[in-house]
């Protein structure tokens, strides 16, 4: 059967405009209100307050903490594609949360699109459908719209799995002798890279593609489709010299001072955050817990022969090797999980894909045997893991709905304009980077790591703080809130019930002492 024929849609025609419609609900049930909701986000700032800078014409480096190198001359902390993304869309649309938001959580929808539509051109349509009907009670669907560059790094992720795919159907076609192949080989790598470029955690999904391209490639074929690969990469190498132009030297010691911090960071936090996934409160850990299950125990058992036996097997239907693919995927987002701090916002990278590799297996082998029945009623355990975080994703909506107008930033933005004179020097917590811009004032973040005991404060700063803050100041050793006067204090979204907003602003420096606050 030629690749032509295998790719020909087997799908019935309502499949596509009802798979598309699933993956529009996805996206309006939050997306028409990213300005608002969230209210704010602690790790926004880290992401896009120098795109911010550089948009104003002032320095975007400044300092994350006291201790990081180069603060004054880079912002390298993080996927180096950031900053200068950041700042095209701040030019295109203007700076806003809303900006900050939207490109994340297009960019997944975006990628969930494409993964089903590929499905659907494979004839799994029940497939693209479950996989429609999982990402809206999906909490990872609530993970994207918080500005983190999880959102982005997952489409080219999901382009490196196309590209995956396509290089098996050109190895199968043509016993690997395909332009085709090559082409897709460089494709996967670009993808990968890319991915890494926005969030470096998704560089673990390279050895995923390594792996399934060394297992099911002729062996003819493995050296030029490393070559290949190796070419999909020099462009993103390109185009990280480029967003490290400023000077590439101190670009890349600022990234591997970051890496290193975070790591001894993210050790401490690990067991808490394992303890919260399996012990915590929160309804989408069932949904979490069931689909490390199905990687783990479910689809070993129905994909562990067919990959330990590839090589060997005759060319397969393309559709026969979406689930083992998928199980690979799926073994990658989550050693990325477990190699990170292990934050819910990585479990963006790992949802889509068991549910996709167990739907993908029932819809291609049936219930013939024994081990696809008791799939099946792993299939539907599965979906009642599922309701909870679905329950999850309707409440946050209806807190949307309801409370709207209250999540309006404008009124805090006033109360800034208020009470801080024109022309001052204004320092305070990241997270009212643009509100504070809203306001008129030049505002200076304060160092993002709430660990930092050398934080620096001006003493002529007016200083626009959270009670978080304010308990990351008086621990610091230089106690910059000494004789510091409480100008007032406030509540943003006084109208929620969830998220009410306390909020403190100092002035500058005086021999008095700060009074005490109450909130």
């Amino acid at each position: 059967m030629t690749h032509e024929e295998r790719t020909t849609s087997q799908s019935p025609r309502w499949s596509y405009p009802v798979f598309a419609a699933l993956v529009a609900l996805g996206f309006l049930s939050f997306g028409l209100s990213l300005d608002r909701y969230p209210p704010f986000y602690v790790d926004e700032p880290f992401f896009h307050a120098a795109a911010v800078r550089q948009i104003d014409g002032r320095n975007p480096g400044y300092v994350h903490h006291s201790q990081a190198p180069y603060h004054d001359a880079v912002w390298a902390y993080h996927g180096p594609f950031l900053k200068d993304f950041q700042v095209l869309i701040f030019r295109w649309l203007g700076v806003s949360h809303f900006a900050c938001r939207i490109p994340r959580y297009a960019a997944a929808h975006a990628g969930i699109l494409l993964l089903g539509l590929m499905l659907l051109r494979r004839g799994l349509y029940r497939t693209a459908l479950a996989l429609g009907v999982a990402w809206l009670g999906d909490a990872s669907l609530l993970e994207i719209t918080q500005g983190r560059p999880e959102g982005l790094s997952l489409f080219f992720v999901i382009v490196a799995f196309a590209a995956v795919l396509t290089a098996l159907d050109s190895a199968a076609d043509t016993g690997g002798r395909s332009r085709r192949l090559l082409v897709s080989a460089a494709l996967a790598s670009f993808g990968v890279g890319m991915a890494a470029g926005f969030q470096p955690s998704a560089a673990h999904f390279g050895w995923v593609v390594c792996l399934v391209l060394l297992l099911r490639l002729p062996r003819s074929r493995l050296i030029p489709a490393a070559l290949a690969m190796g070419a999909g990469v020099l462009p993103v190498i390109g185009l990280v010299l480029y967003c490290w132009r400023a000077d590439v030297q101190a670009a890349f010691r600022q990234f591997v001072w970051s890496v290193s911090f975070g790591a001894v960071l993210a050790a401490p936090g690990r067991s808490v955050e394992l303890q919260d996934l399996i012990a915590g409160t929160d309804w989408p850990r069932f949904w979490y817990l069931a689909l490390i299950a199905t990687s783990l125990v479910v689809l070993p058992l129905l994909c562990g022969g067919t990959i330990r036996r590839w090589r060997s097997l005759a060319p397969a239907r393309n559709r026969e090797a979406v689930a083992p693919v998928a199980w690979c995927f799926a073994l990658g987002g989550l050693v990325l999980f477990v190699a990170s701090p292990m934050c819910d916002y990585y479990f963006v990278f790992f949802t889509v894909w068991p549910v996709v590799g167990l739907a993908a297996c029932l819809e291609t082998r049936g219930f013939a045997s024994r081990r696809m029945r008791a799939a099946g009623v792993w299939a539907g355990l599965l979906l009642l893991a599922w309701l909870p975080s679905l329950a999850w994703n309707a409440l946050r909506f209806r807190e949307v709905v309801l409370f709207y107008r209250v999540f309006d930033k404008r009124p805090l933005a006033e109360e800034f304009r208020r009470h801080v004179p024109p022309g001052a020097v204004v320092m305070g917590d990241p997270i009212y980077f643009i509100v504070a811009r809203d306001a008129g004032l030049e505002f200076t973040p304060l160092p993002f790591f709430h660990h930092d005991r050398g934080i620096q404060v001006a003493p002529d700063a007016w200083l626009l703080l959270t009670p978080r803050y304010v308990d990351i100041l008086n621990s610091v050793d230089s106690r910059p809130l000494t004789g510091r006067k409480l100008v007032y204090h406030g509540t943003a979204f006084a109208g929620s019930v969830y998220t009410r907003h306390p909020f403190l602003i100092y002035g500058p420096a005086a021999d008095s002492a700060p009074p005490e606050y109450d909130i």
